[in-house]
């Protein structure tokens, strides 16, 4: 290969002059960042015009020399000229951004490629290819190491937008009231952790909110190394028919109507975009599979403390730590919501107590690197005094219809507040619903 393939400053010049003379370029910002460019003036004229679009402000050669140091006025104005005269229509404006973002790429491919040659002297096979994954995956992303104000205000503006025309960016779980608490339900790039003691129904929340999101539309992920595919495809099949789970598997004694249903359940479960994977024993494999999927909206992980890691570590919190850290790491890096499953420390026999955060077993950075944390318990009666008003006669009420009632609180949020949900678990048919709303959702 020539350098001409790795660098075509024409195109850029043609991109530059489109951006000054048509409003509907602006479309192409996006495409291309500063680093994209060869030509460092061209670069600063177009993060310029990525601070004006940032303020709403039109996109010319007056205004973006007001976004430019006085000294180089006289020089970026002349260019600017050039450039404009050069471009002889704005029609092939996108052509000539997609040129410079492949000549980008093709410089980028060439970096990480000599970087990972270099790497191999210092580390193992495995580590240079996991390294060099990442990268090119960032790339084939568009995406950056580095954010301009711009970008940040421009993306923070457009969420807004998003949000003020009823648009949730964020994907809903099945109970009202949590969507409520957390302003819509689980959001991109951040960290949600969902706790509770073994047995209290941890994995069929969580299996319940991937479920309503593939309906919504959204792919899923699920890491389990707790369950098998059987296991998981027969809970799915007692929430989608409403037939109990133990009933099935006394599959000798249902009569024809239940076959019907279960069948039904089958054809709709497996319309569902979710994907499993049972064999990612480490955080390190997590990490392969969430990279190898095309696309992907939500990752659910169960459960946090019977992932291993590839790393050495003298305790369970060493580990644990690492964990969660690649998971948050996970949630930013592919820019989608993690709700991953923990366990509580055990109690001291005899002692029935409300869950706190420092509960959380094995590592105190669970708390730490996670954005939202959601504590699951179930009261230990019906004058338990930690259960709030609001919810009085629940726990009998549901005892009675062989449901549990159970309490979640939201212990941290950080884009939001904190608080408590009651909320009913019919363990027979693996449904959940929203008690203050009275809406059940299975």
């Amino acid at each position: 290969m020539t350098p001409n393939d790795f660098a075509d400053i024409n195109a850029e010049k043609s991109v530059v002059g489109s951006l000054l003379q048509d409003s509907t370029c602006m479309a192409f910002l996006d495409m291309l960042t500063p680093e994209d460019y060869t030509c460092p003036e061209y670069a600063a004229i177009h993060q310029a015009a990525m601070r004006l679009r940032a303020k709403r402000i039109p996109v010319d050669t007056q205004t973006v020399l007001s976004e430019l140091p006085p000294e180089t006025h006289r020089e970026m104005l002349m260019l600017m000229i050039e450039a404009i005269r050069y471009v002889p229509t704005t029609a092939n404006a996108k052509h000539y951004a997609e040129i410079v973002r492949e000549r980008s790429r093709r410089r980028a491919i060439k970096r990480i490629c000599e970087q990972t040659i270099d790497s191999l002297g210092t580390e193992g096979a495995d580590a240079a290819a996991d390294t060099a994954m990442d990268a090119l995956r960032a790339m084939a992303g568009g995406t950056s190491t580095r954010m301009t104000a711009a970008q940040v205000a421009s993306e923070t503006y457009d969420t807004l937008a998003t949000i003020a025309e009823g648009k949730l960016p964020s994907i809903e779980t099945p109970l009202c009231d949590l969507n409520t608490m957390m302003a819509g339900g689980l959001r991109k790039g951040e960290l949600t952790i969902l706790a509770a003691y073994t047995g209290q129904g941890k994995s069929a929340l969580a299996q319940s909110i991937l479920k309503k999101s593939a309906e919504d539309g959204y792919r899923g992920l699920l890491i389990s190394r707790e369950m098998s595919a059987f296991q998981y495809g027969l809970r799915a099949f007692s929430s989608i028919c409403g037939i109990d789970s133990e009933k099935m598997l006394q599959a000798k004694k249902m009569d024809q109507e239940q076959w019907v249903a279960i069948s039904d359940a089958a054809a709709k479960f497996s319309r569902l975009p979710i994907e499993f994977a049972f064999k990612a024993a480490t955080i390190e494999d997590v990490r392969r599979e969430v990279r190898s999927m095309r696309s992907i909206d939500l990752m659910v992980v169960d459960y946090i403390q019977i992932l291993r890691a590839n790393e050495r570590f003298q305790n369970d919190n060493g580990r644990v730590s690492y964990i969660s850290r690649i998971l948050k790491e996970i949630a930013m890096d592919f820019k989608i919501p993690v709700l991953a499953l923990s366990q509580f420390s055990r109690p001291q026999k005899g002692v029935v107590k409300r869950p706190q955060l420092s509960d959380l077993r094995d590592s105190g950075s669970l708390e730490q690197d996670a954005d939202n944390v959601w504590l699951m318990w179930q009261p230990s009666g019906e004058q338990d005094p930690d259960t709030p008003d609001i919810y009085d006669g629940w726990y009998t009420s549901a005892q009675k219809q062989g449901e549990r009632f159970l309490l979640l609180d939201v212990a941290k949020q950080r884009m939001g507040k904190i608080g408590t949900i009651g909320i009913g678990f019919s363990p027979k048919k693996m449904g959940f619903y929203s008690l203050e709303k009275g809406g059940r959702s299975v």
